[in-house]
């Protein structure tokens, strides 16, 4: 996780000071910020160096970084699943475990997809919405889960190695409908099959997170599909996704 490495203000309405050690090729992220949320206003961030020097004389530069997008979802693999939204199924469980068990695709889904243009955007790097780099966005993806309702699962020698837990992200080109649950169980022969193009490694922690880049066109998305190691593990988890585009995520359901 990221550290934060000091902390000032809060406590006067004109001004908050704070020092800070920079070491050479280890940039900071500098975020301002009320105390509460949803105060709109201007503000003026100044930099002095050793010596009275302003920032750029001494070497430090200051670049405001572009605007991004997340969001986030909480999820459960639970032992009992009657569907929701459009179509309510028979229960069954949602813990489906890895993509070497027969179960895995009754494992919760996450599409992820690309707001046009002029819908919710908050990063504009110029370029036309077709052209160009602009279907290239760069994900960082946060799986995490709650340590208490995880802890004797991940303590129990028995238990821990199938309460591990992985992220699978696959590319769906298909022409389901945004939120429609898609068939997982490993066939190929399937030509809307959605394709895997990342799983990391499982793990006993309770958080982890991978970076990428890749092409997402306006007309495809992402699944995102959280797994345990093993099938039948039940249990809370939450999903952030970080990008420098504008995205919309939402839980799949069982469409008819």
């Amino acid at each position: 996780a990221d550290t934060v490495a000091t902390e000032a203000g809060f406590s006067s309405a004109d001004c908050a000071l704070a020092m800070l050690q920079l070491r050479p090729g280890a940039p900071m992220v500098v975020v301002p910020s009320t105390q509460a949320a949803c105060r709109p206003g201007t503000f003026r961030l100044s930099f002095f160096a050793e010596g009275g020097a302003s920032a750029d004389r001494s070497g430090v530069h200051v670049r405001p970084l572009p605007a991004g997008c997340s969001t986030g979802s909480n999820g459960e693999w639970a032992s009992q699943y009657s569907g929701r939204g459009r179509s309510r199924g028979q229960a069954r469980s949602t813990g489906g475990g890895s993509r070497a068990e027969p179960s895995f695709g009754t494992n919760p889904q996450f599409a992820l997809w690309r707001e046009p243009r002029g819908v919710a955007t908050s990063y504009d790097n110029g370029d036309d919405d077709d052209g160009g780099d602009d279907a290239h966005v760069r994900l960082t993806l946060v799986l995490s889960r709650p340590e208490r309702p995880w802890a004797g699962a991940l303590r129990s020698p028995d238990q821990m190695a199938d309460a591990m837990f992985g992220l699978h992200v696959f590319l769906d080109a298909s022409d389901r409908h945004r939120v429609e649950r898609a068939p997982l169980d490993g066939r190929t022969d399937q030509p809307d099959a959605p394709w895997l193009i990342h799983e990391t490694c499982y793990t006993p922690s309770c958080e982890l997170r991978c970076t990428l880049k890749l092409r997402l066109d306006l007309a495809h998305r992402l699944l995102l599909v959280p797994a345990t190691f093993g099938p039948a593990q039940f249990g809370p988890f939450h999903i952030a996704v970080h990008s420098d585009r504008a995205l919309a995520m939402e839980e799949c359901v069982v469409c008819e």
